[in-house]
């Protein structure tokens, strides 16, 4: 990976974008589909996000502390969510 200064920022960026991009399908997926599918969207998302902070080293937009805390905590609750929200009986 090149250390130029533009192509880091797109890629941080880009990493940035695609958390919001999740939110917004999520959001239209809950008000067209239902709540269930956009939980699934929500915990799937999440999952996603635990997956390029682990792999990447550029994925600094959704740091908060270590890497391995940032994927363990991620996954988490991704995995709760996608769990609480597939096996309410309500929703």
């Amino acid at each position: 990976m090149s250390s130029d200064p533009v192509t880091l920022a797109r890629g941080r960026t880009a990493v940035l974008w695609l958390a919001v991009a999740g939110v917004v399908v999520m959001i239209a997926a809950s008000f067209t589909l239902g709540a269930r599918t956009g939980i699934s969207i929500l915990g799937a998302e999440l999952l996603v996000l635990a997956a390029v902070r682990a792999c990447t080293s550029w994925a600094d937009r959704i740091a908060s502390r270590s890497r391995s805390f940032d994927v363990v905590l991620l996954a988490g609750i991704g995995v709760a969510i996608l769990v609480l929200g597939l096996t309410a009986d309500n929703v």
